[in-house]
């Protein structure tokens, strides 16, 4: 039921054939190796993914063609902080529900009741790659900005050498024809 992809499959593939999901249901976990999570952090441009795992439960919505992908990631992640660089070690868990519904479904817009707002993903070649299903919505939950508790980014530059402060207080222009003015003004003021 559980396939490995191709090559140029995602990092973290754990791909299953919708037709083989059992009517009750069927429970998974899934956890990645080194490999997977080395690829993951290049790819989240992060330093580490320490760990990863899943629990999943995938459910046939009305008897299908939908599915339900719902379950919780587990992970430990690095990643540096924005003003100090300072290494900075987070505790993930990130509950989650996702539909998915053949190309067909998606494509007409068929009115559909879900959970959420959101369009369901689509099905592809009556498979699922629940593993990269994961790897997405951990990127998701990522702080996009991770901050060392207490830094102000304020602090940091005031503790920067005055030259470097210089460049960073400079401020351009707001509106990018006000510097063609000011040229203008000078030129005329020359003529007189």
């Amino acid at each position: 039921m559980t396939k490995e992809l191709d090559q140029d499959a995602p990092e973290f593939s754990t791909v299953i054939e919708v037709d083989e999901i059992p009517s009750k249901g069927l429970q998974m976990q899934l956890k990645a190796d080194a490999t997977q999570r080395e690829a993951l952090a290049r790819r989240f441009d992060i330093l580490r993914v320490d760990s990863l795992s899943a629990e999943c439960r995938l459910t046939l919505l009305a008897g299908g063609p939908m599915v339900q992908v719902k379950g919780t990631i587990l992970a430990v992640v690095q990643q540096s902080c924005v003003v100090t660089q300072a290494f900075l070690k987070q505790s993930m868990r990130v509950p989650f529900s996702l539909e998915f519904a053949p190309a067909s479904m998606v494509e007409e817009n068929v009115e559909l009741t879900l959970e959420d707002a959101d369009p369901p993903d689509v099905i592809l070649e009556g498979k699922i790659d629940v593993g990269e299903a994961v790897a997405q919505q951990l990127a998701l939950a990522l702080d996009p900005y991770p901050r060392q508790d207490g830094v102000d980014l304020d602090q940091v530059l005031d503790a920067l050498p005055e030259g470097r402060k210089a460049l960073l207080d400079r401020t351009e222009p707001k509106n990018p024809f006000a510097a063609l003015a000011g040229l203008s003004n000078s030129t005329s003021k020359d003529d007189e």
